[in-house]
């Protein structure tokens, strides 16, 4: 077994570091892939996957010690082609063409290394990937063959993705004295607070209650926006607001509401309310 980790992430070949074997060998040649070592990558990148094709096959020759005779074995393979890939690749996929030598000569018991370039999508999801290995070579006698498929498997296991956004709201002190005067400007202003584990977008806030009797606008307007929060950060909005001298004084209350989307912006917005009250003193 061999484990690869990219990113925290847990990546098993299952066949690794083990021959791979076929019932029907092709001719009287016969193959053996291994791969040799792991690497360690950041999600939504690429690790490579190194490996060895090896000629397994036995020698027709009583006497091979010599390059002379090693190069008349019958069983030696020319022109090699080695290639990787994927069936129906979506998130996890070969890099390049996949072939990671061609054109190579191995003769009997000679083994050539090479690698493959696995990329993988950010957003990609669990599992187990099966991944085939194809040989074609020439014999002797020049004829051309295909070794039968070998696979190997690497097993993702993707971070559970954030999904979460949450909305917390908090009321600043901009009040010294806890109350307004009947018939000054004044400001109320509120903390934002994402607590959540992904990005709050199109939030929209807007305070209700407002009234020409009661509190109202000094300026601007009563609906502020915010693009977006990123988990575990804050933004601060504020609202001037008045009330007429003519005010009888009292307790107003007033309610912010407010809604935004996830990363998923096909879901519903997400709704929410704070409630506040303002003291005016005549």
């Amino acid at each position: 077994m061999m484990l690869i980790n990219f990113g925290g992430q847990s990546i098993v070949s299952a066949n690794a570091g083990q021959p791979l074997t076929t019932n029907t060998p092709v001719s009287n040649i016969n193959f053996t892939v291994v791969t040799r070592q792991t690497k360690f990558i950041q999600d939504g990148g690429y690790w490579n996957i190194e490996l060895d094709v090896i000629n397994d096959s036995i020698s027709n020759n009583q006497d091979t010690n010599t390059p002379q005779d090693r190069s008349k074995d019958l069983n030696n393979a020319y022109n090699v082609i080695a290639k990787a890939s994927i069936d129906n690749p979506d998130k996890v996929f070969i890099d390049d063409d996949g072939i990671f030598f061609r054109n190579e000569d191995l003769f009997v018991k000679d083994n050539k290394p090479g690698s493959i370039k696995i990329r993988s999508r950010g957003d990609a999801e669990s599992a187990t990937i099966p991944v085939k290995i194809n040989i074609e070579y020439y014999d002797n006698n020049k004829v051309l063959h295909s070794y039968p498929a070998q696979t190997i498997y690497v097993r993702l296991d993707a971070p559970e993705k954030p999904s979460n956004p949450i909305i917390e709201i908090k009321q600043l002190e901009t009040l010294p004295l806890g109350y307004a005067d009947a018939g000054m400007d004044f400001t109320v202003g509120f903390e934002v607070y994402n607590p959540g584990d992904a990005t709050a977008k199109n939030i929209k806030l807007t305070m209700e209650g407002l009234t020409a009797e009661g509190v109202t606008m000094a300026s601007g307007l009563g609906t502020k926006d915010i693009t977006e929060l990123r988990p575990k950060s804050s933004e601060y909005i504020f609202f001037d607001l008045k009330t007429a001298k003519t005010n009888p004084g009292g307790t107003y209350p007033l309610t912010l509401k407010y809604n935004f989307v996830g990363e998923d912006k096909t879901k519903a917005p997400t709704e929410g309310q704070y409630a506040l009250s303002v003291d005016i003193k005549k």
